[in-house]
Order: structure tokens, then C-alpha cells, then sequence
């Protein structure tokens, strides 16, 4: 596994369901994984949430450029086909 999917794990382990400030994901993410993210910043974080949102691993609204105004949350799982 390399870096970048270890952050994205991070990023990702604080994403919910409902929709949230990215910037709080960030600075949630910073704080509470601060010996893991030496040497990464919060521009480096928001790119990552940018890469997440276009690959549709997130969702977003607002200006993914604008990360303080922007709002994330999970992708919602499909309901099962039985």
C-alpha cells in the first residue's frame, strides 16, 4: 500500500453518511492522526479529498476548491439485489 492510499484511508475512516464540512474532515483527520501525517498539510489533504471525490469513492457539493465552503460525505451503498 503505498502513501497516498495510506492518507486516503484516513481521510476516508472519518467520512460519514451525512454531509460534512471538509475542512472539518481535514483538520479532524490532522489532529487525530498527526504521527501518521508528519510533513503533510492541509493543502495536500484537501487534494486528496478532491482525488476521492472524483474517483466517486466520496460525494461532494460546493466547490471541491473552496474547501472551507465545501461539504462531503460517504457514498451511499446500493441497496443488494436479491
Amino acid at each position: 500500500m503505498s502513501d497516498v492510499d495510506q492518507i486516503d484511508e484516513l481521510l476516508m475512516a472519518r467520512v460519514q453518511p451525512r454531509w460534512q464540512k471538509a475542512a472539518m474532515i481535514i483538520g479532524t483527520t490532522m489532529i487525530e492522526a498527526k504521527e501518521e501525517l508528519v510533513g503533510i498539510d492541509d493543502f495536500f489533504l484537501a487534494a486528496r479529498i478532491q482525488q476521492l471525490a472524483k474517483a466517486g469513492k466520496i460525494e461532494s457539493r460546493s466547490d471541491l476548491n473552496h474547501i472551507r465552503y465545501s461539504e462531503i460525505r460517504s457514498v451511499k451503498a446500493s441497496p443488494s439485489k436479491l
